[in-house]
């Protein structure tokens, strides 16, 4: 993967538990 790529799912990750909470 590359760098943004690596943030970009870093984010998605967060956004999901920011969601599941």
């Amino acid at each position: 993967w590359t760098l943004y790529e690596q943030v970009a799912i870093a984010a998605m990750d967060c956004q999901s538990l920011d969601v599941a909470k």
